[in-house]
């Protein structure tokens, strides 16, 4: 009886570092993508998700990297599904705490939606996204949604949602709430804090620009007017002082790719 019980301390133990691990290498993954990003809006040259993806294929090695992320991806996605669907973060099934939870699944499905449009990119499908790597997958489903009864509303929500969700990075870097999770020493804080909220007020304010134009395009019922986040980072680059906007924009995205790096490293992981 006692050696079983051993085996299967040892299997939960196994199952523990392993799944800690790949949640880990998520959030590697994830600060992996906001560097790509981020670099292309440093150089002036805003790019998609998608499109900063694809200019690794031109590079040595640049498969393989994409490959690594692909899996890290799968990772973050199978984390925040955990998360959601178990509470391993304690939300609790109080409003907020479905709300938060729901926000989790949500985050779940777009970056396994990322994952396919990287598999997509690797073996070159053209099933995913449109070819020219920009923001057309974003203009091709407001289009289809909008064609629907009471598309316009619907496009509206999805809207205020990504809205809602910019807030929410906003409060959660002004607020510190970052702090319940990112276990860091307290002798890194100095920095490590204003590299999080700087992070996550650039990630709020793409996001606030993204719903922006997403009730934009559904007030004006022009789908061309859609935008992701290449759409986002151009909209800033075309106002006054342009390039200084896309320039600090550039950086804060590369302050979220810190903040998801520490998160590899310094995160509570609680496996369900």
């Amino acid at each position: 009886m006692t050696s079983t019980r051993a085996r299967g301390s040892r299997l939960v133990e196994t199952y523990e570092r392993i799944f800690t691990l790949l949640a880990r290498v998520g959030y590697g993954a994830r600060a992996a993508v906001y560097v790509l990003v981020a670099v292309f809006a440093l150089m002036m040259t805003p790019k998609s998700t998608r499109g900063a993806l694809s200019e690794l294929l031109g590079h040595p090695g640049g498969s393989t990297l994409l490959v690594v992320i692909l899996v890290g991806l799968l990772c973050y996605s199978m984390w925040r599904f955990a998360e959601a669907v178990f509470d391993t973060d304690g939300h609790g099934r109080s409003l907020k705490g479905l709300v938060v939870r729901a926000g989790l699944l949500v985050s779940c499905a777009l970056h396994l939606f990322l994952a396919l449009v990287m598999f997509d990119i690797v073996f070159t499908l053209g099933a995913f996204i449109g070819d020219d790597g920009g923001d057309s997958g974003s203009r091709t489903w407001v289009a289809r949604l909008m064609a629907q009864p009471a598309g316009r509303g619907a496009v509206v929500l999805v809207g205020i949602t990504v809205l809602g969700a910019g807030v929410m990075h906003l409060v959660k870097g002004y607020r510190k709430m970052y702090d319940r999770f990112l276990k860091i020493p307290a002798d890194k804080q100095h920095w490590t804090d204003p590299v999080c909220r700087t992070g996550l007020y650039a990630r709020g304010i793409v996001f606030l620009i993204i719903g922006y134009l997403l009730i934009l395009s559904a007030w004006s019922v022009n789908p061309d007017e859609t935008q992701g986040l290449e759409g986002a980072l151009d909209w800033l680059l075309a106002h006054t002082h342009g390039r200084i906007l896309l320039g600090a924009m550039g950086l804060g995205l590369l302050a979220f790719s810190a903040y998801s790096a520490l998160q590899a490293v310094f995160r509570s992981i609680n496996p369900p």
